[in-house]
């Protein structure tokens, strides 16, 4: 039997091995670029987090407008 490296690297594992350290890379690729996306994703959380503390802060600043303003009211009211 004569060994042949051409009908080797033509076998199916050869071809399966092939289809598998491809799909390999790929994956490994699109996980190095998917790193500045993740990137971009915390950075819009940190942003929607400090939105969200600022709103919550403005809402009861207007609420203590609204009570001293009730408390006005009650004073001008009273005879």
């Amino acid at each position: 039997m004569e060994f042949n490296a051409f009908s080797v690297l033509r076998s199916d594992i050869a071809i399966q091995t092939s289809v598998l350290m491809v799909r390999a890379f790929v994956a490994m690729r699109q996980l190095i670029t998917a790193v500045p996306q993740i990137d971009r994703v915390e950075q819009l959380e940190q942003q929607m987090k400090e939105l969200k503390d600022y709103i919550e802060e403005v809402f009861a600043d207007y609420n203590d407008i609204n009570d001293d303003t009730r408390m006005q009211n009650e004073c001008f009211s009273k005879p």
